[in-house]
């Protein structure tokens, strides 16, 4: 019973925030916390994940103060009592640095993005969680240190490239470095990146997502650079 009554709390929350009746889904994850609090022990993995996930739901109506409160209470419960769980302390430092990005502390956001990546890094996550979070730091490095950022990118596009099954991870980051090259006023370089790969992705079916990605990046390199073809 507890069970049904679990997940059909999760499901009012998920109609909640798709009919973006914010206070409701607020109200509701208020609900899911305090129920967990005082079922479980305050370092359960699961208290922490519902407290992150509240202040999730702060942050979507704006309420960014109130969203650092719980997410710094998360994260320092979590590192004393179940730092082994990767998951959920990475989903923590996730929101924590959009929240810290939103509020304007761009360099801590950073800091929790590298924190991120060490985090995937020695915990032997999958190739794709570990190059996400890289692509992320490297986003989020990229208006600091661009040249740096760059460096970051390129390892993410190396790793990928090697693994012919990540095909539309490899796209995006891709994309993703074509991207900052442009930013960086080096719009040769992002077209050159793109034709460079672009044999890999031409030849596969027409409504193919990585296949789609970068031929729309390629195109609007080309009219970048005049070289419309």
């Amino acid at each position: 019973r507890h069970r049904m009554t679990r997940a059909a709390r999760s499901c009012a929350i998920v109609v909640s925030e798709q009919l973006d009746r914010r206070h409701e889904a607020i109200q509701q994850r208020r609900a899911v916390l305090a129920d967990f609090e005082a079922r479980m022990p305050a370092g359960n993995p699961e208290v922490q994940g519902a407290r992150a996930e509240l202040a999730y739901a702060l942050r979507r109506r704006g309420d960014l103060d109130g969203a650092s409160v719980l997410l710094e209470e998360a994260l320092a419960i979590h590192t004393r009592d179940s730092p082994g769980n990767v998951l959920v302390l990475a989903m923590i430092l996730e929101l924590l640095a959009v929240v810290r990005f939103e509020q304007g502390d761009l360099p801590t956001a950073l800091q929790l993005r590298e924190r991120i990546v060490a985090l995937h890094d020695s915990a032997g996550s999958s190739l794709v969680e570990a190059q996400r979070a890289r692509q992320d730091a490297a986003t989020m490095r990229f208006p600091f240190d661009p040249e740096r950022a760059l460096a970051l990118q390129q390892g993410v596009v190396d790793a990928l490239a090697a693994r012919p099954d990540l095909v539309l991870e490899s796209a995006r980051a891709v994309a993703c470095l074509a991207s900052m090259k442009g930013g960086n006023g080096d719009h040769a370089g992002a077209l050159g990146i793109l034709e460079s790969v672009l044999g890999t992705y031409e030849d596969r079916p027409a409504t193919d997502p990585a296949r789609l990605l970068v031929l729309g990046n390629l195109a609007e390199a080309r009219a970048r650079t005049g070289k419309v073809q």
